[in-house]
């Protein structure tokens, strides 16, 4: 404790008693820092940290308390709770962390803790991300669940992106005999000032789990219709909670609860159309085979992103494409301050769009942004799909249409062709009847069953440069405004 503490600084509260200080920022910079003001105090001194009546002098409840370093498979206590944080297929190197301190504690670990062996015991960590690692981990879970009653449940920390890997541990539980009953995403990961680069999960979901005492055989085509209930539960659930503007969920929430919420359903029977457990965990795949438990998590991972439709565009997402759902959905997560790369491959996974960089402005780590209209320019327009110009299938040369159609689905959608009509009117001084013009050239007679939807979409990219940190959208986002009048008014 006391090396810990000579990394904190000794913090005072100026607007609050002139004796009150605590420790703090012990990762000032996510480094151990050495410091010459750190803060140290006894026990007996902490009635100057909080604000309350500490009783110094009061003894420890009388309970019995135990404190073991071993490998879990060997377990013996039975226990009515077990709270267990598992390795992410080698994303944490868990045995590594302690290695900083040993060097400080190591010759003081034995007089307090005889039975402790002081090195890193490394051989004992559950590694790796293939068959030994599951096995290992089978071993683990299945050993604690028979050290619990009945009524017993654990806890599990979990926090991943990949559905691969939430089906492997999906698989692992399920063998141990466990079956997920609730789960909840907690933030664990807060902002760091610019500190942290790359892409990082800023969530963990927490999994109870309890015994599966019966051994219920579950249908594939049964589960799926299961699997979307609870994943459209789950997401109303937070959203209700996040209306309030706390704990404000972000959309990887969202998609850990989507995954979690599909073990909950899944953990639920004791086989999958008559598969054994332990086949299914341990069977050897082909790359690219999936497993029964991956292919129904990817699903929970679409349904969840189809369910977290932009607020104002309800009336018209059912008339989108992916492409275009996706599109939109991304600009709605960067409106809201999103700028991980992470957040918008995931996203883009969820609506099964293979290829995003033609969509992307900044594909930067931590930096990532979308196109606005204007910046895609005349880049990734192809021929409308349904539509003609002028009976002819490419425009002219004059507005920048390719004659060769662009392979990407983005290419071909309403909505790009709508974007296109937007830069139009912003470059002829926001005139709007130059992007009328193109709208009505490129679709024909489809233009007047469109009409309505484009002018819902443009209605909701008019408020886009408004938003904080949306302000290369400020131009783009009058010319929507005013095409979207422009439109509405139109007639035949």
């Amino acid at each position: 404790m006391l090396r810990l503490l000579m990394l904190c600084l000794a913090h005072k509260f100026p607007d609050r008693l002139a004796s009150m200080e605590i420790g703090a920022n012990t990762f000032t910079n996510q480094a151990l820092n050495t410091l010459f003001n750190f803060s140290v105090r006894p026990l007996p001194k902490y009635d100057t940290s909080w604000p309350v009546v500490l009783r110094t002098d009061a003894a420890f409840p009388s309970i019995e308390r135990t404190a073991r370093a071993g490998d879990a498979r060997d377990v013996r206590d039975v226990c009515d709770l077990w709270i267990t944080d598992p390795p992410y297929a080698d994303a944490v190197n868990y045995h590594e962390l302690g290695d900083y301190f040993l060097t400080w504690h190591e010759t003081q670990l034995a007089s307090v803790f005889p039975d402790w062996a002081p090195d890193a015991r490394a051989e004992l960590a559950v590694r790796g991300s293939g068959d030994d690692f599951r096995r290992s981990m089978v071993d683990v879970y299945r050993n604690l669940t028979q050290h619990m009653p009945d009524n017993g449940l654990q806890l599990v920390m979990f926090t991943h992106q990949n559905p691969s890997v939430w089906a492997d541990l999906g698989m692992i539980l399920w063998a141990a005999g466990l079956k997920a009953t609730a789960a909840w995403t907690i933030s664990t990961e807060t902002e760091a000032g610019g500190i942290k680069k790359g892409n990082y999960v800023q969530g963990t979901v927490c999994l109870v789990l309890r015994k599966r005492i019966g051994n219920e055989p579950g249908f594939l085509d049964e589960v799926y219709p299961l699997v979307e209930d609870e994943v459209k539960r789950q997401i109303a659930s937070m959203q209700s909670l996040d209306e309030g503007g706390e704990p404000n969920f972000n959309d990887a929430d969202y998609q850990l609860a989507a995954y979690a919420a599909a073990l909950k359903v899944l953990t639920q029977y004791g086989n999958l159309d008559g598969r054994d457990v332990e086949h299914e965990v341990f069977a050897v795949r082909a790359k690219g085979d999936k497993s029964d438990f991956q292919t129904v998590i990817e699903r929970a991972l679409v349904i969840a992103c189809d369910a977290l439709v932009p607020r104002g565009l309800e009336a018209v997402w059912r008339e989108l494409t992916l492409a275009e759902r996706y599109y939109l959905r991304a600009l709605d997560i960067e409106s809201r301050g999103e700028r991980r790369q992470g957040m918008y491959e995931e996203l883009a996974r969820g609506f099964g769009v293979t290829d995003i960089k033609p969509l992307l402005m900044s594909d930067k780590a931590n930096g990532a942004r979308m196109h606005t209209a204007s910046g895609f320019g005349a880049s990734t327009l192809g021929a409308a799909a349904g539509g003609t110009v002028g009976g002819n299938a490419a425009l002219p040369a004059r507005r920048g249409r390719a004659a060769a159609a662009g392979p990407h689905p983005f290419a071909t959608a309403p909505l790009r062709q709508l974007l296109f009509a937007v830069r139009e009117t912003a470059v002829a001084d926001l005139d709007p009847e130059l992007g009328r013009q193109y709208l009505r050239d490129t679709f024909g007679q489809g233009y007047w069953a469109l009409r309505e939807r484009f002018v819902g979409l443009l209605d909701w990219l008019s408020a886009l440069g408004n938003a904080a940190g949306m302000a290369e959208w400020a131009e783009d986002s009058q010319a929507a405004r005013i095409l979207a009048g422009r439109l509405r008014n139109d007639h035949a």
